[in-house]
């Protein structure tokens, strides 16, 4: 029986590789078969997917600046005029707010500050506000208020910034017309209020 010789093998290398978004699909299935000095390759495309789920496509997907993965455009973060996924945004700039959290910042930014109120106006249980409050002081999100005549919570630069980043996140739940109305009604009590004490 003759052996083969080495420059008859024939040997098929499959390779998965993420694409330029402008230039190609962003994920192909490249199969390179190689017989002898001949190469040739054969690209097929499938789909690729996002983390949260959905189909990426040349349309709607956006590279991350940190991590450099392809993300859906939905699920992406402007911070700094560049572009973050959510575990960067997280990792390199030490931001995430679940909704819960969004509410009680959009509650400081409003002006509504005590726990107690923030439960009214959002409906989150007054401990766990509490709880929440500590957490925003411990990662500089909120600041203890700084003169006599206002006693209220205030946002630091990074709270700002944080509740700008998650609006695009939240903006467009139900929930946050609900909450938004919710805030502007205690508002308006409590000015009716004070002008009964006038």
């Amino acid at each position: 029986m003759e052996e083969d010789r080495p420059d008859d093998k024939f040997v098929i290398e499959k390779i998965e590789m993420a694409g330029e978004v402008i230039k190609e699909p962003i994920l192909s299935k490249s199969t390179r078969e190689i017989s002898g000095e001949n190469i040739h390759r054969k690209i097929t495309f499938s789909p690729y997917f996002c983390e949260c789920g959905r189909p990426i496509n040349k349309e709607n997907a956006v590279r991350c600046s940190h991590c450099q993965r392809l993300i859906e455009k939905s699920c992406s973060f402007e911070y700094q005029n560049s572009i973050h996924c959510r575990s960067c945004l997280k990792e390199f700039h030490g931001i995430e707010l679940s909704k819960k959290e969004y509410f009680i910042l959009l509650c400081i930014e409003s002006g509504i500050s005590k726990p107690k109120d923030i439960s009214k106006a959002t409906g989150i249980d007054v401990d766990e506000v509490k709880e929440t409050l500590e957490k925003f002081l411990g990662n500089y999100l909120t600041d203890e208020p700084h003169s006599l005549f206002s006693k209220e919570l205030r946002l630091t630069q990074l709270g700002i910034e944080a509740l700008t980043v998650y609006s695009k996140v939240y903006k467009k739940d139900k929930d946050h017309s609900i909450v938004e109305t919710r805030i502007s009604d205690f508002l308006a009590s409590k000015r009716k209020y004070a002008l009964r004490l006038e």
